[in-house]
C-alpha cells in the first residue's frame, strides 16, 4: 500500500512520512513526530472493536493540530438486517458483473458471496453504522465532522482537530 501510494504521490511523496505498524500502538509509532496536518486511515478501522476504534481515534486527535483533519476510508454496515442484505446484493451482483468470469472466486453470486463471507470472517470484520461511525468520531474530540462520500458500504468520513 505505501509503494502504491508513494507511485501516485511521485514527488511529493519525500514530504510524507510513512509508518507502518499498528495504530493502536499510535503514540509510540509517531513518538517523536510531532503534530500532524492530517491523518488519513484507509480500509483498516473496520477490524477493530467499537472501544480499540474510539481509543485510536482518541489518539488520532491528539496527534493533530489545531485545525488539522483526520480522513478515514472505511467499510460501514446498514442499520437494518433487511437494508443490509439488499445491499449486499447490490454489491455481489457488482463484484460478479465486473469480473465478467476472469476471475474464479467471483464467477457467481453464490461463489462470491461465499469468498466475502470468509474473507470477513477471516479478517475479523466489525464495521459499525454509519451513525455510530460518525458518532465515534465525534467522541474522540473532532468537529465538523461529515460523511463526505458514501457508496453502499464504503465511506469516506472525517472531522476537524
Amino acid at each position: 500500500m505505501i509503494e502504491l501510494a508513494k507511485a501516485r504521490l511521485r514527488s511529493l511523496a519525500s514530504q510524507v512520512q510513512f509508518v507502518i505498524g499498528d495504530f493502536r500502538k499510535l503514540q509510540e509509532l509517531a513518538s517523536g513526530a510531532g503534530t500532524a496536518d492530517v491523518v488519513f486511515s484507509a480500509y483498516a478501522l473496520h477490524h477493530l472493536s467499537r472501544s480499540d476504534k474510539e481509543a485510536v481515534l482518541r489518539k488520532v486527535a491528539d496527534l493533530l493540530v489545531p485545525g488539522g483533519w483526520f480522513v478515514n476510508a472505511d467499510l460501514i454496515i446498514a442499520d437494518s438486517p433487511e437494508l443490509e442484505n439488499r445491499l449486499q446484493q447490490i454489491r455481489v451482483a457488482g463484484i460478479v458483473e465486473r469480473a465478467a468470469g476472469s476471475d474464479n472466486r467471483f464467477l457467481d453470486l453464490t461463489a462470491t458471496r461465499r469468498f466475502l463471507a470468509e474473507l470477513e470472517r477471516k479478517e475479523a470484520d466489525q464495521p459499525l453504522t454509519l451513525a455510530e461511525d460518525l458518532a465515534l468520531l465525534q467522541r474522540s474530540g473532532l468537529k465538523n465532522v461529515s460523511a463526505f462520500w458514501l457508496e453502499y458500504r464504503e465511506l469516506v468520513s472525517g472531522g476537524q482537530k
